[in-house]
């Protein structure tokens, strides 16, 4: 019986893989696919429901399929499956959890966190709980993750976990202020950053103390440490763009141009400045280039999101970087960056 269980599961995986691929190449084809999976989600054995919701989560991050009509669907099945605690259950529990933060990415109502939540006090364990933090990590759901590892930290019995555990909270109250910044101002930009400078430094102490003799967590030091200095880069960069503004060139920019023979000394101080960023950025580029080396036995995933770090200080990024600054579109600092708490996995 098991093994009839295991082929089932195998096949399954297959012609789910399959059908996540042939949507990427017929995306016309996507949305009656979606509606029919949900459909026979209510219908389908646990151990069928659970490829079925990686099939829907991997279709929906790849393409808008999962509108907020069906997350009503998806709440009323996760809370049937969350009376139960078998393990079966508790691997359905997260791969559903997972296709509702695909459809809620960013941002998630009270109402749905609350749901969630409950079905997780009445019948998840501490590693279910975990991984569906993860989960939630992963699709941007940072405020809900962070609240997630707080309810963990109670929960275990080792003072390494329990510094694993609140570095993830804390490296997730940072990204939560990262998100949203396009269409703010650079003073608003500029408070976030530091906001969430502040909560990566309790961060890097709390991993730092996590780490021991046998697991030192060098990747994952190694990495948050790069992404506190990206977003230092970043503060400076935008405080540089914002210069432009207040100290305009001066009016004999141009003839110190022509006398010093570099045409970019029309655009006065700035220029100076530009290159300490572009410095700035160059060697973060070497750091990551060096952290990839050094990881050759990361996953695939990781491996790729850290390859291309080294390709972001260019001047054409640089230039692109100060027109969005001084117009004020701040998307690019949420735009260039991978969710940290998933990479250090």
């Amino acid at each position: 019986m098991a093994f009839k269980l295991l082929v089932f599961f195998t096949l399954a995986q297959t012609a789910f893989t399959c059908m996540v691929k042939l949507m990427c190449s017929r995306p016309h084809l996507s949305q009656p696919v979606v509606e029919s999976l949900l459909t026979q989600l209510h219908n389908a054995q646990d151990i069928a429901r659970i490829p079925m919701c990686h099939c829907l989560a991997a279709i929906a991050v790849q393409l808008p399929v999962l509108g907020e009509g069906m997350l009503g669907e998806l709440m009323e099945l996760y809370k049937l499956i969350g009376s139960s605690s078998t393990d079966k259950q508790q691997e359905l529990m997260v791969a559903l959890a997972t296709v509702i933060f695909v459809a809620n990415q960013k941002t998630m109502s009270a109402d749905v966190k609350s749901v969630i939540k409950q079905q997780l006090e009445n019948g998840a364990n501490g590693w279910t709980v975990y991984k569906i933090a993860r989960q939630a990590s992963r699709m941007g759901n940072h405020n809900m993750a962070g609240e997630l590892y707080h309810g963990l930290l109670t929960q275990v019995a080792s003072e390494h976990f329990y510094f694993w555990l609140n570095s993830l909270k804390e490296f997730s109250k940072a990204e939560e202020g990262l998100t949203g910044l396009q269409d703010s101002k650079s003073s608003v930009a500029l408070a976030r950053i530091a906001e969430a400078l502040k909560h990566y430094q309790r961060g890097i102490a709390s991993l730092t103390a996590a780490s021991t003799p046998t697991n030192p967590l060098t990747f994952q030091c190694e990495f948050v440490k790069l992404r506190i200095d990206m977003l230092q880069a970043f503060s400076q960069l935008i405080c540089t763009c914002n210069s432009l503004k207040t100290s305009p060139p001066p009016a004999i920019a141009t003839a110190i141009a022509m006398a010093s023979g570099n045409d970019l000394q029309r655009c006065g101080r700035i220029t100076n400045q530009m290159k300490i960023s572009m410095e700035e950025f160059r060697s973060l580029a070497t750091r990551y280039h060096d952290l990839y080396q050094s990881s050759f036995d990361a996953d695939s995933a990781t491996l790729r999101n850290v390859e291309l770090y080294p390709f972001l200080p260019s001047w054409k990024f640089l230039f692109c970087l100060t027109i969005n600054i001084t117009i004020m579109d701040l998307s690019f600092i949420t735009n260039v960056k991978v969710d940290i708490v998933a990479v250090i996995f």
